[in-house]
């Protein structure tokens, strides 16, 4: 996904909506692989970008920051399903 985004930026900064939704579900994978630090940057360039919608945001932020092993916990429970034996991320 990162790689994608990375290879694609100059399209996507065309829609910063689109490209703001993107960011937060890389934000969330970074947070379900126990990297909060990236992805609190994904979160903070969203927010920079005029993401809104369904998530609230800042409250993945500050969560993030306050008890990193709860969030991430929240993170992969609610974006992640178990199908076949496969976690799929939605």
């Amino acid at each position: 996904k990162e790689k994608m985004l990375r290879k694609y930026q100059d399209e996507l900064s065309r829609h910063p909506t689109i490209f703001a939704a993107q960011l937060v579900r890389l934000a969330m994978l970074h947070f379900a692989a126990g990297q909060p630090d990236r992805g609190r940057r994904c979160l903070t360039e969203a927010l920079r970008l005029g993401a809104a919608g369904r998530y609230d945001l800042r409250w993945h932020l500050m969560l993030s920051r306050i008890a990193p092993p709860l969030h991430r916990r929240y993170v992969q429970r609610t974006a992640f399903r178990r199908v076949d034996g496969l976690n799929l991320y939605y």
